[in-house]
């Protein structure tokens, strides 16, 4: 999925060791995002990044949620979800997409998009390894 560079907030790295993140059974969602620039120290919740959500036809606030999510134990543990289709996205311009855990209100990690919707159906295709490794 990831069109340009990845990060992942600080606030993840906090609260995944204190058992406060849990991403099979917490609600996590993929929101989108335009003319954001990612802050991984003081950014750590939905209202930091809430102004800058996209707003149009076939998106709706929040973003959407994971299915399909398992955890895989090798080497590193590795996070997988099925991949996600907004249909008809009326969007012009999409800078990041973000990975929020809306269960605790926590941001995990982000992406920079290189590509954007057309007004067609827009998916976001996770990479069949996994989203990210922990």
């Amino acid at each position: 999925m990831a069109h340009g560079d990845g990060y992942f907030y600080n606030e993840f790295s906090y609260q995944l060791p204190q058992g406060n993140i849990d991403l099979l059974n917490n609600i996590i969602k993929l929101m989108l995002v335009v003319g954001y620039t990612p802050d991984v120290d003081a950014h750590v919740d939905y209202s930091d990044v809430s102004g800058f959500e996209v707003v149009g036809l076939g998106y709706g606030a929040g973003g959407e949620t994971l299915t399909g999510k398992s955890l895989t134990r090798a080497v590193y543990t590795t996070f997988k979800a099925s991949d996600i289709t907004w249909i008809n996205l009326g969007v012009a311009a999409v800078s990041h997409a973000i990975l929020i855990d809306t269960t605790l209100d926590c941001l995990l990690c982000c992406w920079e998009f290189t590509n954007f919707p057309d007004g067609g159906n827009y998916l976001i295709n996770f990479d069949p390894t996994g989203i990210f490794d922990i």
